[in-house]
């Protein structure tokens, strides 16, 4: 529990004792209530023990009945043992989770010098904590942060629901060779922070993510949070800034996008969904992104179907922006016609053969080949055209 929180129960009588030096007891008749805190603070996440002797009277003289039984016995019967939980440093909405909204407020608390939302100094064994508030927020307030974020993950305590908040459909995004680019500077400078999760299948392994501004942003970085989950395939990056200009109109998130088999090309969904804030408020949005897939090498397949009469299908794999030529040869090797002579962006493509020639008639039945050139990547494959 941090410094300046108190235990509040509800209780009857004004009659009090400790054996424990540090802390300290303030009961409130208005209120029934006696808060119990400590100068020197109390370990986070700690359980304080609280025994209540049956010898407690009410301000009516009533005795205390600890088994709640209707019957006062003033004997062992009725002394009570309360269990109370201490706070868990950073867990600032009080949801016993640690989770961006978190992050957001102690973000708040940096800028405007709030330091009900300090987490430093802090002393003792990790994770239960003792912090001794300085009034001063450092690089100790955000690494101790960080320090629970990272055991969170690891205790099951990281929360990344998305679900209450304005509704912003507005994401803008794009695909740029084997990553997603989020345009995050389309959300104005007054962005504090950004959380973006991404929930995809099998086929499709998200890695890390990057960020990148116009402006040199080395002295200020912005704060960067994940959790990867390549169990249930769902990411969560987490982006912020304690400085109001890390985030400018050229601000976007990169995450890499690889396939686990290249060779199923068929295309996949990937669900956005996102939330960031301003201030204190929040948005939300989602979105579906029809994923083309984006291989990690030059590759033509076996056109489908064949042998054929007369339409036929090639689908090839191009990993970055390339100049492509595709061509149909006879078993002579004579050129019969070019499908492809142009510049594509990175993905997988389709392309349809009618059984034609240069001049747009129908060529004979028989075996013929189509080829591919793209940069110093080529290859051949053979086809039957029946009739």
């Amino acid at each position: 529990m941090n410094l300046g929180y108190m235990i509040c129960l509800v209780m009857y009588s004004v009659a009090y004792d400790s054996g424990f030096e540090d802390l300290s007891f303030k009961f409130s008749s208005t209120r029934d209530t006696l808060s119990i805190y400590s100068e020197s603070g109390i370990p986070s996440k700690d359980t304080l023990l609280l025994q209540v002797s049956n010898q407690i009277k009410d301000k009516n003289g009533k005795g205390f009945d600890g088994n709640q039984d209707g019957d006062p016995q003033y004997s062992n019967e009725d002394d009570s043992t309360l269990q109370i939980l201490s706070y868990l440093v950073t867990d600032f909405d009080g949801s016993g989770t640690i989770a961006p909204i978190d992050l957001n407020r102690f973000i708040q608390g940096w800028r405007q010098n709030n330091f009900l939302y300090e987490t430093g100094p802090a002393h003792g064994m990790f994770p239960y904590l003792i912090t001794t508030p300085n009034k001063r927020f450092d690089i100790e307030d955000l690494m101790i942060f960080i320090r629970y974020w990272n055991w969170a993950e690891t205790e099951g305590l990281l929360s990344f629901q998305i679900n209450d908040g304005i509704i912003d459909n507005s994401m803008n995004y794009q695909l740029v060779g084997n990553n997603l680019e989020v345009m995050i500077g389309d959300f104005g400078l007054d962005l504090d922070l950004i959380h973006l999760q991404l929930k995809y299948n099998s086929k499709y392994k998200l890695g890390e993510s990057m960020f990148q501004s116009s402006i040199n942003t080395s002295a200020s970085p912005p704060i960067y949070l994940n959790k990867l989950d390549s169990i249930n395939y769902i990411n969560d990056y987490v982006y912020a800034s304690l400085n109001e200009e890390t985030f400018n109109n050229n601000s976007s998130i990169f995450i890499s996008i690889n396939e686990v088999n290249s060779n199923e090309l068929e295309t996949s969904e990937i669900e956005l969904i996102y939330e960031y804030y301003i201030g204190i408020n929040r948005y939300v949005g989602k979105t579906i992104i029809d994923l083309l897939s984006i291989p990690d090498q030059f590759q033509i397949m076996q056109n489908y179907p064949n042998p054929f009469n007369p339409l036929t299908t090639i689908k090839y794999a191009l990993p970055t922006e390339s100049h492509i030529k595709i061509n149909i040869y006879d078993i002579l090797g004579r050129h019969v016609f070019s499908l492809v002579d142009t510049k594509q962006q990175a993905g997988v493509k389709t392309i349809v053969w009618s059984g034609v020639n240069s001049a747009g008639m129908q060529v004979s039945a028989g075996i013929y080949f189509y080829s591919i050139e793209a940069g110093k990547y080529s290859a051949v494959k053979k086809m039957i055209l029946l009739k």
